[in-house]
C-alpha cells in the first residue's frame, strides 16, 4: 500500500467511496504522519485542508521545520495564517447538478371532471 508523509494541525477523518477510512485524532496533530495511505490526496477533505493550510506534505525541504516548529505561521484555528500552501492554492471543485423548477399545473375541480 502507498503511503505519504503529512503533518496536520487540525482533526480530519477521510473517506473514500470504497469504503475505506482514515482519521487524524487529536494525538496526531502537529506530529509527522509517515504512514498516511496515499488515496486521502484524492478525498475532498484533504484538498480543503490543503487549500486552508491545514495540511501539508512533508519531505526533506521542510521536514526539519515541521519537526522543530510545527504551528509556526498558524493561527489559533489551526490554519495557514497567510493561505498559501506548499505547491500554491488547491482549486477544490464540487459537482452540484442543477434542478430546472417544476412546471406548475392546476389540478382540476371535481366539478370539472364531471
Amino acid at each position: 500500500m502507498d503511503t505519504i508523509t503529512i503533518i496536520c494541525s487540525v482533526c480530519a477523518e477521510f473517506f473514500a467511496s470504497d469504503d475505506r477510512f482514515y482519521q487524524i485524532r487529536q494525538r496526531d496533530r502537529n506530529v509527522i504522519i509517515s504512514d498516511a495511505p496515499a488515496w486521502i490526496k484524492d478525498t475532498n477533505m484533504f484538498k480543503w485542508l490543503l487549500k486552508q493550510g491545514s495540511i501539508s506534505f512533508v519531505d526533506r525541504s521542510n521536514q526539519k521545520q515541521a519537526e522543530n516548529e510545527p504551528t509556526k505561521g498558524m493561527d489559533a484555528e489551526g490554519k495557514r495564517e497567510h493561505l498559501m500552501t506548499i505547491g500554491g492554492p488547491v482549486e477544490v471543485k464540487t459537482e452540484v447538478a442543477e434542478e430546472k423548477p417544476k412546471k406548475r399545473v392546476p389540478r382540476k375541480k371535481k366539478d370539472d371532471a364531471e
